[in-house]
């Protein structure tokens, strides 16, 4: 659907109702709230099947990203909390995490080495604090030379998401592998901005967003009853 094609299935299926309450708002930025709203809950129900759901991925293939992060990547305004730990810049938009994984600066045989070539490409884990702070002090579930350990931290203060990767010592990340969800497109009315989710669920972000319009409506009347 196109946005003005959005705005008016919105329109009709809010005029299918009989009851629709007098205060709701229909101003073109208040739809496209509705709307950016609506694609939100859809963001969220698919990727939370997204593991066992084919028509899942398919419906979030479009915000589905690869990339790999460098040295040039790792935050300069601060060092990791944690020992052997380095914050790593994520991109603009990042949502949630796919897959990742690290190349470490040692070779086959868990060994520093300066040659690329032979680079070992390894499995991150993500964990919590608390199992940091269960497991830090048991060798055999510490970071190796086969695992990376990865803690999210959120925002540091110069507003850079950021990922906190833990290695062994003396070990060296050279690149960060991300498979993501990104942030989908903002919906506008105002400037002819459709989704750039597949088509397949734009009628389930209008069927969505007037919900939400309606949950909105009722909730601020009951807001004014109380008052009364």
């Amino acid at each position: 659907m196109t946005v003005d094609e959005m705005l008016y299935a919105f329109q009709e299926k809010l005029n299918s109702f009989n009851d629709v309450p007098a205060n709701l708002q229909r101003t073109t930025s208040d739809v496209t709230y509705y709307l950016n709203e609506g694609q939100r809950r859809i963001v969220e129900y698919y990727y939370s099947n997204y593991e066992q759901s084919e028509k899942a991925r398919r419906v979030l293939a479009p915000i589905a990203i690869n990339t790999d992060l460098t040295r040039s990547d790792v935050s300069s305004t601060q060092t990791g909390h944690h020992p052997n730990g380095e914050y790593w810049k994520l991109p603009t938009g990042m949502l949630y995490t796919l897959k990742e994984e690290c190349t470490l600066n040692i070779d086959v045989n868990g060994k520093v080495t300066s040659t690329i070539a032979d680079y070992q490409r390894v499995y991150t884990r993500p964990i919590t604090l608390d199992t940091y702070n269960r497991h830090i002090s048991n060798p055999f579930k510490q970071p190796y030379e086969g695992c990376v350990w990865r803690v999210d931290i959120g925002n540091n203060v110069a507003n850079e998401s950021l990922h906190e990767l833990i290695t062994i010592a003396g070990v060296q990340i050279y690149m960060y592998h991300v498979a993501y969800l990104n942030t989908p497109a903002q919906i506008s009315i105002e400037t002819s901005t459709s989704s750039n989710l597949l088509p397949l669920v734009h009628q389930d972000i209008v069927d969505e967003a007037v919900k939400i319009a309606l949950e909105i409506a009722i909730m601020n009347n009951n807001l004014t009853n109380k008052t009364k």
